[in-house]
């Protein structure tokens, strides 16, 4: 698309872009409400001066491109700005809907007029609920541009941790914390946001179908259809509210199951627990990859279950069985050591007075 295709004059001083989306109320029809939209434009004048063509694009919003002579660059982006903020308004106020918009750069030549839209597109795409109803790229451009890898990687595997949990609450919050973190940064970040988001979807898709469970991305249509257009036109704001239902559905299945199957988790766990009595290398990660877990879900569940900590349970189980082999004469103190997960009887051997509050050979005195 080019500006003569959009009957725009390539003579003027000033050309800037901007995209306009809405949140309907649901007895009001999309293109209506674009109607109404571009009728208080045309009622309110922005500025007699500033021409506006409008473009409807397939995802049910606005693309505007402005043009003007004279005034200057600065009063060109205030009044659009102002004006813009009015209709905004106007249309929360008289017909009960909520537009917002993303305004790129003003440019001196017709033919950054694509640069703008970009740059208005790259906005529209970070916006977040907010009080402010027009979003300036140019004022946006102190955000944030580095990346916590690490706390992006610890915010998404919290999540997934609560989703195996059926926690809802938390789950939710916690994507209000992901969103908030990608709503911070600068625009230009907008491609590796949206990459980042597919992955979080993927993640959570994948850990569902590890799981046993039919909540998979690719059953939930909304959520297919979110992706088809997620690298072109998807928001934050829309993101976030196709990743909480979506979250929600996880959260309720993930539920159901761990009240059918969480105490055969746990009668797992004791199993392989007792099994591993003597293996010195024997942790949780080992405990989470026999039973097909993650590490954080089965600390959580264990503890949820059994309201013991894995490691407290994993030292008392091996002083209980050392005790009872203490008993029995034939066994050496060195042997019983290698059979609780010791190697260094010194140490196991403080390890045992500290829960018995006596040595292994006082404790072996009394019961014989």
């Amino acid at each position: 698309m080019t500006a003569s295709d959009i009957g725009f004059d390539l003579e003027a001083d000033w050309y800037c872009a901007g995209i306009v989306g809405f949140a309907a109320s649901e007895n009001v029809e999309l293109d209506k409400t674009m109607e109404f939209y571009m009728e208080n434009i045309k009622e309110n004048n922005i500025s007699k001066d500033i021409q506006i063509q409008e473009v409807r694009n397939e995802h049910g919003q606005l693309m505007l491109f402005f043009q003007r002579s004279g005034k200057g660059k600065e009063k060109f982006q205030y009044d659009i700005q102002i004006g813009m903020e009015k209709i905004c308004l106007s249309m929360k106020q008289y017909h009960k809907i909520d537009a917002k918009c993303a305004v790129g750069s003003i440019y001196d030549n017709y033919e950054k007029l694509n640069k703008s839209f970009q740059e208005a597109l790259s906005t529209w795409r970070v916006l977040l609920y907010q009080d402010r109803a027009v979003t300036i790229y140019a004022q946006n451009m102190d955000r944030e541009e580095q990346i916590d890898e690490e706390k992006v990687g610890e915010m998404a595997e919290q999540l997934l941790l609560n989703i195996q949990m059926g926690d809802r609450k938390s789950a939710i919050s916690q994507v209000d914390r992901i969103i908030d973190y990608y709503a911070a940064l600068s625009p230009d970040m907008v491609e590796y946001i949206s990459i980042s988001l597919v992955k979080l979807v993927l993640k959570i898709s994948d850990s569902m179908g590890k799981t046993g469970e039919m909540a998979r991305a690719w059953n939930d249509q909304k959520v297919i259809s979110y992706l088809k257009r997620h690298f072109t036109y998807g928001s934050l704001r829309e993101a976030k509210e196709v990743l909480e239902e979506y979250i929600e559905k996880c959260c309720e299945q993930s539920r159901l199951m761990n009240m059918d199957n969480s105490d055969k988790i746990i009668r797992s766990a004791r199993l392989v627990i007792e099994q591993n009595l003597g293996n010195e290398e024997f942790n949780l990660d080992v405990l989470s990859d026999a039973l097909h877990f993650s590490s954080n879900y089965v600390r959580q569940l264990f503890k949820a279950k059994t309201g013991e900590n894995f490691s407290d349970y994993l030292f008392r189980q091996r002083m209980e069985l050392a005790g009872e082999l203490l008993q029995n004469p034939m066994y050496k103190i060195q042997d019983i050591a290698e059979k609780t997960g010791y190697s260094n009887q010194r140490y196991f051997a403080r390890c045992f007075k500290k829960y018995f509050n006596v040595t292994p050979t006082e404790y072996r005195e009394k019961s014989l």
